[in-house]
């Protein structure tokens, strides 16, 4: 059974949608990192304050 700690600290790509394909825009250094990033400021996903 793979360790799930060794993964999650993994670099991420990261990428966003144009409209058309995804298209990377950076790495994150985990998968904390990534999540943050995808559910910052310009996310879409629904939360609590919409």
């Amino acid at each position: 059974m793979r360790s799930a700690g060794r993964y999650s600290e993994a670099p991420r790509a990261l990428e966003e949608w144009d409209g058309f394909v995804y298209v990377p825009v950076g790495t994150a250094p985990g998968l904390a990192a990534a999540t943050a990033w995808g559910h910052g400021p310009d996310s879409h996903e629904p939360t609590d304050q919409e």
